[in-house]
């Protein structure tokens, strides 16, 4: 008896994985007060922008499963995990190790998994993007995240 196999390609993974953070955004989210649209808690936009995270995830998977192109075989490439390695580590280890140096190693795990990047933009980028995100974040928006090591 011949059994169809389910043919998975790199939009219903992308899908699925979209899905799957923003399922735990949103569940994460909601140890937090969520608040109002007009005074809005701090879970607020992490529920909001998880479920939307989710429901994206849900519609390229479920679209990329109708479409005629699939492939037999889900192949995660190196470069994709070792970007999402250095997100979810930057996650983990942010209230330990401060906002700057969680941003430096997430900077350079996600530039280890292209091959673009030259050194002088990779500089560049640590000289623009981490005092700005700093000036951003904590300065405007006061979030309560250590900057440094704690």
């Amino acid at each position: 008896m011949h059994r169809p196999r389910i043919k998975i390609d790199r939009h219903v993974a992308g899908g699925v994985a979209l899905g799957a953070i923003g399922g735990a955004l949103a569940l994460l989210a909601r140890n937090y007060q969520l608040g109002s649209l007009g005074q809005p808690g701090p879970g607020f936009m992490p529920f909001w922008v998880g479920l939307l995270l989710l429901a994206i995830g849900i519609a390229i998977s479920v679209r990329a499963l109708l479409q005629e192109r699939a492939i037999d075989e889900l192949i995660l490439h190196p470069r994709v995990l070792m970007a999402a390695a250095g997100i979810v580590a930057f996650g983990l280890l942010v209230e330990y190790l401060g906002f700057v140096i969680c941003a430096l190693l997430l900077i350079g795990a996600t530039s280890l998994a292209g091959n673009r990047l030259r050194p002088t933009d990779l500089l560049w980028l640590v000289i623009v993007l981490i005092p700005s995100c700093v000036i951003i974040f904590v300065v405007l928006l006061e979030q309560r995240f250590p900057v440094w090591p704690t």
